[in-house]
């Protein structure tokens, strides 16, 4: 017996933190910047969606920022927000990686960390946390409550996904350096919105 899809014909926008001039976290040893690891991740994140049967927008597919040079930082992420919300979508999904204010507890920090705003997103946030968590091989997750703008800002469930922490010079040269590390990312994060659809939609 074949079971449908619960991702078939439903509408999500991928948002790829980060772009362009904004480079976001720069990992000590490697120098990993996270605009490139978190398009990635987003770029096998939608290929594991589209197989899946969903239809994918992205709101950049390049190293790019999409508002004009001189723009704010609040007009650049409520254009990403615009990019959802013009698109229909059902989802909107932020991929990140993460770092701490304080150098030396970044350098040991680990764990994915997903933040939501709106209650109507929690359930989408901790549906996500532990398959990615156990994909990538990381022991530690968690969904937390944050007020960030991409999941303030938007009327469908929204999340922003912290894969792990770019911070750590052991995590940035061990699993965040290898070859497969976006696709088993990518899976966890397709199993979790799969688990979040079967039990809450």
């Amino acid at each position: 017996m074949l079971f449908r899809s619960p991702l078939k014909g439903l509408k999500i926008t991928l948002d790829a933190g980060h772009g362009g001039s904004d480079l976001g976290t720069v990992g000590l040893e490697l120098k990993v910047k996270e605009k490139d690891l978190n398009l990635a991740v987003t770029r096998a994140l939608k290929n594991e969606l589209e197989k899946a049967g969903a239809r994918v927008t992205m709101t950049r597919n390049s190293d790019q920022e999409l508002t004009p040079e001189g723009a704010s930082a609040t007009d650049e992420l409520q254009a990403r927000v615009d990019v959802g919300e013009r698109a229909g979508s059902q989802l909107f999904l932020s991929i990140h990686h993460n770092a701490r204010a304080d150098v030396r507890q970044g350098r040991v920090s680990h764990g994915t960390h997903i933040y939501y705003y709106h209650p109507q997103s929690r359930g989408l946030a901790q549906a996500i946390a532990r398959p990615l968590a156990e994909a990538i091989g990381e022991s530690s997750w968690m969904h937390v409550w944050r007020s960030f703008h991409v999941t303030r800002q938007t009327r469908m469930p929204a999340v922003l996904v912290e894969v792990n922490f770019l911070s750590n010079p052991k995590l940035e040269k061990g699993m965040l350096r290898h070859r497969d590390f976006p696709v088993r990312a990518a899976q966890g994060i397709r199993r979790g919105v799969e688990r979040f659809l079967r039990s809450d939609l």
